[in-house]
């Protein structure tokens, strides 16, 4: 799955988890489960016949290790998934890279598909047709986003340092992507299969002894109070343990088991793991499949449970950040390797029994029923109320009107420029419209009052910015143009019953050559 630390949490229904994911919030929780909803339903609404291509291309320019207590490793691999239209025009891509989330911190107070997005974004933006761009994160638990160089724009306008990192992250992907997509050929005869099993997760299957790992339920935060060990220092013993926050019961428990699926897209196999592998143990779990299914791997993290991060026992011992998230303690990891290899090896000869129980699948889990949220009524109507001035190329553009309660769905701001017949047209990046649904445009939310105080209704200011010119570069070309910004939402006045749709069209502005 795509993965940040710029998203939202509050999606797990056990009381104590809210220590690490905040309270549970039963509404949002459907809102996500609709959405993935309709996502597979427009997937079926869009199947076509198509040809599959794959490769597999390199680059160390976006990531780099960020754990010392492991030889340092880093994964090259970028494999790619062509699909083409039955004319041979390509309709999309799905991209492959061990790289985590973590450009944008909870101090920049943003919601964000952090680098992954910008990955997306940027390689869809580097073709001139429409592309439909999926990234999938491997096994990246102890990586760090890199930062690559490019040349910076001497008269750009200010803009926030990880927004503007994230960008040259999906500009360095771009270039990679770029130079190895065109060369892939697609075909029609293509083998699509797969292969689901469930490993259970528990103690008894992790052959833990009396008092090593002592917690029938799972743990959470092992040592996290201890100081990381490198690689060339002693590991740590059962002190480790000492600081480890058991969960206390089967209703708070960690997962007791994690479905794990072995398949083959065209020349590709693929693995998913369920939550975060680190790169060595990533490159454990790959190496064994390949060996079973003489196919180069990929891998899916963050895949269809989360069992928090899975290092190899060794490592484990040193403690550290991703030690101390691993919810089933230091053989985890081992153990996941271990039943992804033994389904593999199942999956490419079936005669060959599973090393571990399959488990029937647990019986899906509703919330309790709730008390719908209430959509807060804005005080006025929506209105413009900042508008854009020209810019020379270092300004920033700042568009602001009031508008309604985010629950109603975030405003779009549209991009729009003038032609020389003096109508306004969507700007469009790789064919593509810019909106503020993309990185092109920031849009930020000011209550007033502000959220912490009581109120019945609030003017909602929503705020959309835009650099002139990017610090470097990329980014609709606005030099010696003149353009607008259109906000286009729904908003529930007082007074009024039901919410409205609202559209309002700012002044023209010109960008200086």
């Amino acid at each position: 799955a795509t993965h940040t630390h710029a998203g939202p949490g509050r999606l797990i229904d056990k009381p104590l988890w809210r220590i690490i994911q905040d309270v549970f919030w039963p509404e949002f929780y459907e809102r996500v489960l609709d959405g993935l909803e309709a996502t597979v339903v427009a997937a079926v609404d869009d199947l076509e016949p198509a040809r599959l291509g794959t490769a597999v291309a390199e680059t160390t320019a976006l990531h780099g290790d960020r754990r010392c207590a492991n030889p340092p490793e880093t994964d090259p691999a970028l494999p790619i998934l062509r699909i083409d239209r039955a004319d041979g025009t390509l309709k999309g891509l799905v991209l492959f890279h061990s790289i985590h989330g973590t450009v944008l911190s909870m101090r920049d107070a943003t919601l964000s598909q952090d680098v992954t997005g910008a990955i997306e974004a940027k390689v869809a933006e580097s073709f001139e047709d429409p592309v439909f761009v999926m990234f999938m994160n491997g096994a990246a638990a102890d990586v760090s986003p890199s930062s690559p160089g490019f040349p910076a724009e001497p008269d750009a306008a200010p803009w926030p340092e990880p927004y503007t990192r994230t960008e040259l992250i999906g500009r360095a992907a771009a270039e990679v992507v770029q130079a190895a997509a065109g060369a892939i050929e697609t075909h029609t005869d293509v083998v699509l299969h797969s292969r689901t099993a469930r490993v259970p997760l528990n103690r008894q299957v992790l052959g833990y002894p009396d008092g090593l790992f002592p917690f029938e339920h799972g743990a959470v935060y092992c040592g996290v109070a201890q100081e990381e060990r490198c690689v060339d220092e002693a590991p740590y013993s059962t002190e480790l343990l000492r600081g480890c926050l058991p969960f206390p019961d089967a209703e708070n428990s960690a997962p007791t088991q994690a479905p794990l699926t072995v398949g083959q897209i065209d020349g590709l196999g693929f693995i998913t793991t369920p939550g975060e592998f680190s790169v060595s143990l990533g490159r454990v779990a790959r190496e064994a499949a390949e060996e079973a299914l003489g196919l180069p791997v990929v891998i899916m993290g963050y895949a269809q449970e989360y069992t928090g991060y899975s290092l190899t026992e060794e490592d484990w011992w040193h403690a550290g950040y991703e030690a101390s998230g691993a919810l089933w303690g230091p053989r985890q990891g081992d153990w996941l390797a271990r039943a992804i290899s033994s389904l593999a090896r199942s999956y490419a000869n079936p005669r060959l029994p599973l090393a571990f129980a399959d488990q029937a699948p647990l019986p899906p889990r509703a919330p309790a029923d709730f008390e719908p949220f209430s959509v807060q009524p804005s005080v006025e109507a929506p209105i413009i109320l900042a508008e854009v001035g020209d810019l020379a190329p270092a300004d920033v553009a700042t568009f602001a009107f009031s508008g309604g309660d985010p629950w109603l769905g975030n405003p779009i701001v549209h991009l729009e420029q003038r032609d020389e017949a003096g109508e306004f047209h969507p700007v469009h990046l790789g064919g593509q419209p810019v909106t503020s649904d993309g990185y092109v445009i920031t849009l930020t939310l000011e209550p007033e009052p502000p959220y912490a105080e009581e109120a019945e209704a609030r003017r909602l200011r929503w705020i959309a910015t835009m650099p002139a010119v990017r610090p470097f570069g990329g980014g609709p070309a606005l030099r010696g143009g003149t353009f607008r910004f259109v906000a286009e939402g729904r908003a529930l006045v007082v007074g009024d019953a039901e919410p409205q749709r609202y559209r309002l069209a700012g002044a023209p502005f010109q960008v200086a050559p």
